[in-house]
């Protein structure tokens, strides 16, 4: 009987011991699997921050990250040697990490693991917190679901870097102001009938509208006076009455040249000039449009080699000299757009390719190598007026006039668009320099129809329209 009650007892054990053997090996397995999907996640996530640092300025995306229970903490940093003592302050106040790394470490390890980027980068502290710190984990382990936080991300491409944010402000028909700003999924901030009261939308505010600023008017132009959105052929509100937007009688650039002196400059930079009249609307007014050009001064920029390496402070250098020189140069107010020239046949080389030039939507600056001014500075110079390059840097999106939103490192469609691209990939189109994305596009020294007819909406009043 004693010998059964041992073999009994000897059986429960073994049993037991089976059993939590089982159990450790399950969730050993588990969290193997956990650890694979999300370094799998990181490494998707590294890739997409880390290309965005070569896109142009204002491309962005939205992702959804899964960070498992097992993770500690997410962030940007320069030092890559020593672990954070604490974080979970940082993560419960959204404080903001920077850095060149992209860092990550589990709740079970000493190590911090960490991937290096091609520029800067701003954004949370990200983990999963402790379930008695974190509600909604709390509710997942109570109901049997997996431990895991879903954070939704914003990546933008700025001038300084690549901002990832949480949290995207508020929603549509929300209030809106300089101080809260609208949410990501309805970003443009105008109202009907008030130049003080704004809501958030999730289109454009029409000409006559009233508008925080002007990206939130579908022409892109403001009246700062009355806050009225604005275009060539409207009236602006202002006081109750109407009066006609006054068109600028001239389109001038100032040519400036870069980091030294450029032969026979005045020579090639009036063929720019020619060019992009030529196959612009402005060929209607050619008289209308005049260039100065500084042959006499240089202006000194950072080296452009950090541009192919996505560095992105060299841009903003660059951009903060080229107008610090024509200020001090006795040029401010006097002209549209600038446009710094570099010597030789290239900004800087990119593997086998190079980089002609370089600007974003809207600004009134310009960057163009010498030996590819004519196409290059025309390129550019449409991109300052709105236009989308058309084989790359573009997701396909329905609910734009066109089919195409800017934005996107990998040509596909990842969140909710930000700028709809006035123009579509077309055949014959200087703004398809490469189609990367096969949109099927092809490239000519001319703007396509859709181009043109943008263009046709932004220069018309350099021609009295």
């Amino acid at each position: 009987m004693a010998d059964e009650w041992m073999y009994t007892v000897g059986g429960i054990l073994v049993a037991m011991i089976v059993i939590v053997i089982s159990y450790q090996l399950v969730s050993s397995s588990i969290r193997q699997m956990q650890a694979q999907n999300f370094n799998s996640e990181f490494t998707d996530l590294y890739t997409d921050i880390d290309s965005f640092c070569l896109q142009e300025i204002g491309t962005s995306n939205i992702y959804n990250f899964d960070v498992p229970y097992s993770v500690r903490i997410i962030y940007a940093t320069n030092d890559t040697e020593n672990p954070l003592p604490t974080v979970s302050d940082k993560i419960q106040n959204k404080e903001i990490s920077i850095g060149d790394n992209l860092c990550f470490q589990y709740k079970a390890e000493q190590e911090i693991r960490c991937a290096e980027l091609n520029c800067n980068i701003s954004m949370p502290y990200l983990g999963a917190l402790e379930t008695y710190n974190d509600f909604r984990l709390f509710v997942n382990k109570i109901l049997g679901k997996p431990l895991s936080k879903t954070y939704t991300l914003k990546v933008t491409k700025f001038l300084e870097g690549v901002a990832v944010e949480t949290g995207f402000g508020a929603t549509e028909g929300k209030s809106c102001s300089s101080d809260t700003p609208c949410s990501y999924e309805a970003s443009y901030c105008w109202s009907q009938i008030s130049p003080n009261d704004f809501t958030c939308h999730i289109t454009c505010g029409p000409a006559g509208s009233y508008s925080l600023n002007s990206y939130s008017c579908c022409s892109k132009d403001r009246d700062s006076t009355s806050s009225a959105c604005i275009d060539s052929t409207t009236t602006i509100p202002s006081g109750g009455t109407t009066s006609p937007p006054i068109p600028e009688p001239e389109f001038t650039i100032l040519f400036i040249q870069l980091q030294s002196s450029i032969n026979n400059f005045n020579q090639k930079t009036q063929a720019a000039k020619d060019k992009w009249v030529a196959i612009t609307p402005l060929s209607s007014c050619p008289e209308n449009v005049k260039t100065i050009v500084v042959e006499d001064k240089v202006c000194q920029v950072p080296n452009q080699d950090d541009v192919c390496k996505g560095r992105d402070q060299v841009i903003y250098d660059t951009i903060d000299d080229i107008h610090s020189c024509a200020n001090s140069w006795g040029y401010t107010g006097l002209y549209t757009r600038v446009v710094g020239v570099l010597p030789g046949d290239s900004v800087c080389k990119l593997g086998n390719g190079y980089v002609g030039g370089y600007t974003t939507l809207y600004a009134d600056w310009v960057v163009s190598a010498e030996d590819t001014i004519m196409i290059v500075c025309t390129h550019e110079m449409a991109h300052t007026f709105g236009l989308c390059d058309e084989g790359y840097s573009n997701i396909q999106e329905s609910s734009c006039p066109s089919g195409f939103c800017a934005g996107a490192s990998d040509c596909k469609k990842m969140g909710p668009c930000q700028y709809c691209c006035p123009n579509r990939p077309e055949k014959d189109s200087i703004m398809c320099s490469s189609d990367l994305c096969s949109r099927g596009c092809t490239f000519n020294e001319s703007f396509a129809p859709s181009s043109y007819t943008h263009l046709v909406k932004e220069l018309n009043r350099y021609c009295g329209g």
